[in-house]
């Protein structure tokens, strides 16, 4: 019982934390209506990306980091490969994900993007995405453990300021 709530924790939070790994930008003032043309060129722009695909790979780089954390949910990443895989392949994912970019990009900007994916170093540039994004976890995995120590002592030092708590 305890492994299946470790699970289902660990699907609700992969989804989330995958979907946060994908590319995002801050625009000046961002769009509160999408236009017609704005969606087509975002979900375009999405497919030449391979965002479901990219998605994939962000879910192997989550299930490497919480089977770190518990060795015991091995025998269940095959299943949570699937179901990320499937989720994110629906149309219900590739509509919501292209109507963040169209609201994070204008039109001219999404035509921009759409153009370049169609070349070859915005092909090699989606495909290269997963990797990077491996890379990109393992460095900041990395970067954390070695400055852990750091990390520690702001947490103390920030404890130590909080007055203390009433016991009941």
């Amino acid at each position: 019982m305890r492994m299946m709530r470790t699970l289902l924790i660990a699907c609700g939070l992969m989804v989330p934390a995958v979907a946060a790994a994908q590319p995002t930008t801050t625009p000046a003032q961002p769009a509160t209506t999408v236009s017609a043309a704005s969606l087509s060129l975002a979900r375009e722009l999405t497919t030449l990306m391979d965002l479901a695909g990219n998605a994939s790979v962000g879910v192997d780089v989550m299930l490497d980091a919480m089977q770190a954390q518990n060795p015991e949910l091995a025998q269940f990443r095959a299943v949570l490969q699937r179901w990320a895989r499937t989720i994110f392949s629906t149309e219900e994912a590739a509509v919501a994900f292209a109507r963040i970019y169209a609201e994070a990009f204008t039109e001219a900007e999404l035509r921009d993007l759409v153009t370049f994916m169609r070349t070859p170093s915005g092909r090699r540039f989606a495909a290269a995405q997963g990797e990077l994004a491996r890379r990109g976890s393992e460095v900041g995995k990395r970067l954390a453990e070695e400055n852990q120590g750091e990390l520690m002592q702001m947490l103390q030092a920030e404890q130590q300021k909080a007055p203390p708590r009433k016991q009941n």
